[in-house]
């Protein structure tokens, strides 16, 4: 059934990704590159200080719920998760109105920032995603974040008739898709009860979290104060490219993280029940699985994305795909590792995971200095990428004989079979592209039949086997979908 409601989840976030791109797409060509640069400082800058509303919270909830025995220590759990999201609220809105006035982010008018902040808060104060993924309600999840995006195309495309395309239009759009969302959102959640916290949930959560609000804090300052440097230290055409390109990237994070948070709640049931076990066999098979599909994907961006972005968006865009190569590159260490980390988590190994996390997100931000600062590396939009990917490829380095020798957790060493049957596909493919000028359309053919070559000679050489794809059938049965969705609305009724 876990396998079912993550694909039902990464349907869920692929149809979000598939409108998220229509509304990158529409303010792309709707405002002008400046506008965007300015939205990506802009937001930037306020999810950096959403930090607040994380500090491993969130981790905690999803943890304990899932050891919950009964529905009365559930509703304890859900009141003791709100109250601590309402602390941590009324802290990030403060903050956010002392730091606002004082923040270089904007050069127009600043009512429009405060417009936008307000904007956010009705996604800060957002508590609904856990609250579903605690009960894997991932149908819930997926109809109030498709809530915000559908919304935002509509709106664009309406209201560009009547008004002038400029900062304030994205800003007030923004607000009204979520407002919407927050309201969708606790409808769906109106059944759910919640109990007054009692001082050992309180202790729990706070015990658990505690490393995770150095670590936390720093992941949250790291992925957005790279284009507040860029912001400052190239020009605002070269911000809306980089943070384009990272934008874009997020919605491959969704896959990753998708899993994560199904996991999550799997592996801390297992581990009370003392069926640990069970658990490395999922992160050993999921390992398999997602390496598997993360090299088609790689192909796939560097054969086609910076073109696509050009074609699309036109040449002031020409770096936005050559960005996200490099970010693209991530998605191998991450695909495996990502279940390790889920693992890691369950068996409340926080503050070993705390000591990494601060080592690789210190290297990042020494990485961002050294390799966009105009006065060392001068690397521009490139060195924030290489950043991620040198600090990430140092600690997987450093942390991968710790935790097979501490936690038995293996790497999965069919990644190097994968990357060398990819990487050969590649070499042919590039090569027939310089001797033939195809058309787009024969072109995508080409693709088509390497993927295919791709998981034939992995099938032959025992990386992909009929049980794998009997695996891929059982999860996209109907059938597991339709009972999935009908559990999910049941409970709402």
């Amino acid at each position: 059934m876990d396998s079912t409601k993550i694909f039902l989840l990464i349907v869920g976030n692929i149809v979000n990704i598939a409108l998220s791109l229509i509304f990158f797409y529409l303010i792309r060509i709707i405002f002008d590159i400046e506008i965007v640069g300015y939205y990506g400082a802009i937001l930037s800058f306020f999810t950096t200080f959403s930090l607040i509303n994380d500090l491993g919270i969130q981790l905690a909830y999803l943890k304990f719920f899932a050891e919950s025995k009964d529905t009365e220590k559930e509703a304890i759990c859900n009141g003791t998760f709100l109250t601590f999201r309402i602390i941590q609220f009324i802290i990030y809105t403060i903050i956010l109105l002392s730091f606002i006035p004082l923040a270089p982010i904007y050069n127009g008018e600043i009512f429009a920032v405060y417009i936008f902040f307000i904007a956010m808060l009705f996604f800060r104060v957002s508590f609904f995603e856990q609250i579903f993924l605690s009960k894997k309600e991932v149908f819930k999840n997926s109809i109030s974040s498709l809530t915000i995006i559908f919304l935002r195309i509509i709106l664009l495309i309406l209201l560009i008739n009547f008004f002038q395309s400029d900062i304030w239009l994205l800003t007030n759009i923004i607000l009204i898709s979520n407002v919407s969302y927050f309201l969708v959102s606790l409808f769906l959640t109106k059944k759910r009860g919640f109990k007054k916290p009692n001082k050992e949930y309180i202790r729990k959560f706070f015990r658990y979290s505690i490393p995770f609000f150095i670590t936390n804090s720093l992941i949250f300052i790291v992925n957005n104060i790279d284009v507040l440097l860029l912001n400052n230290w190239s020009s605002i055409s070269n911000v809306a490219n980089y943070f384009s390109a990272k934008q874009f990237f997020s919605y491959f994070l969704i896959i990753t993280l998708s899993i994560s948070n199904i996991l999550i709640t799997t592996f801390s049931k297992n581990i009370s029940n003392g069926k640990e076990s069970e658990n490395i066999i999922i992160v050993n098979y999921t390992h398999k699985i997602l390496n598997l599909l993360i090299f088609p994907i790689i192909f796939l961006t560097y054969l086609f994305v910076p073109d696509f972005f050009v074609l699309i968006f036109g040449e002031a865009y020409r770096l936005t795909g050559q960005i996200l190569f490099i970010f693209i590159l991530l998605l191998i260490p991450l695909s495996l590792d990502c279940v390790n980390i889920v693992q890691l988590q369950a068996l409340g190994k926080v503050n070993f995971m705390a000591k990494f996390s601060i080592i690789e997100n210190i290297l990042t931000i020494f990485f961002m200095i050294i390799f966009i600062s105009p006065n060392i590396f001068n690397l521009g939009v490139y060195g924030g990428a290489l950043s991620f990917l040198f600090s990430k490829i140092i600690i997987q380095l450093i942390y991968r004989p710790i935790i097979y020798k501490k936690f038995h957790l293996r790497f999965y060493w069919g990644s190097f079979r994968n990357f060398f049957i990819m990487f050969g596909i590649l070499l042919i493919q590039l090569w027939i592209n310089s001797i033939y000028n195809f058309s787009a359309l024969i072109l995508l053919l080409f693709v088509i039949i390497d993927i295919l070559l791709y998981f034939i000679i992995n099938y032959i050489l025992k990386g992909f086997s009929k049980e794998d794809f009997k695996f891929f059938l059982n999860i996209i049965s109907i059938r597991n979908i339709y009972r999935t969705v009908s559990e999910e609305l049941k409970e709402n009724e």
